[in-house]
């Protein structure tokens, strides 16, 4: 699992290196578990698992939006 803020620091130095918001959400989630031969990280669709973090704000618009975590739900159970 990721580390709280983890992954909210790492798309803030994306953003800081030139990567879109989008580009380093991306970048920070999907193309790592990809890469990590992990098909479901990074996605939301039907029938895959639902690790999902919601938070107040638009992250594709404004990266900081990623520290403001309202809940965190992991296999579709709220844990935080």
């Amino acid at each position: 699992s990721v580390r709280a803020g983890q992954l909210a620091w790492e798309v803030e130095l994306l953003v800081a290196a030139g990567s879109t918001p989008r580009e380093a959400l991306i970048a920070a989630t999907r193309a790592g578990g990809e890469l990590l031969g992990d098909d479901h990280a990074g996605r939301i669709e039907k029938g895959m698992p639902a690790d999902l973090v919601l938070i107040h704000g638009d992250p594709l618009s404004d990266a900081r939006a990623l520290w403001r975590v309202w809940a965190v739900f992991q296999r579709g159970t709220r844990v935080a």
